[in-house]
């Protein structure tokens, strides 16, 4: 599996971050949250490790319905309501693709966000994870 990282990467795109501020507006606080949700053809997850206070973000392709098999993904974790990059990936194959981790401190929540691009790298879809809350 190849994957990179971007010197420079761009933000979110527009279609991403609509995403997410929908995930915002949705959901309400729970008492851990995590696991994966499924959108367009992605599976997009994230848990929180209280051993080593990481939140643990990868994703799936489930389908090529909003995934190019010949574009790229680009994740993102959400920390504390700012999105850090994490890697690009080729999204080539169906199944699971690397998993990011992301140091916490204190409390707060953080999700995971996908977007992916077509073989042009125009966006053409993506996804979110649940929340997850820790302590």
């Amino acid at each position: 599996m190849t994957y990179w990282v971007e010197k420079n990467p761009p933000p979110p795109s527009p279609r991403a971050l609509k995403l997410a501020d929908e995930l915002e507006n949705s959901m309400q606080p729970a008492a851990s949250g995590g696991g994966c949700k499924n959108t367009q053809g992605l599976g997009v997850c994230i848990s929180w490790a209280q051993s080593t206070s990481r939140l643990n973000s990868d994703f799936y392709v489930n389908s090529f319905s909003g995934v190019s098999s010949s574009g790229t993904a680009r994740l993102y974790i959400n920390y504390k309501g700012t999105n850090y990059y994490q890697y690009t990936v080729l999204t080539d194959h169906f199944g699971k693709y690397p998993t990011a981790q992301f140091t916490t401190s204190g409390s707060g929540v953080g999700y995971t966000l996908v977007d992916t691009f077509n073989q042009n790298g125009s966006s053409i879809g993506g996804g979110t994870s649940p929340y997850q809350y820790f302590p």
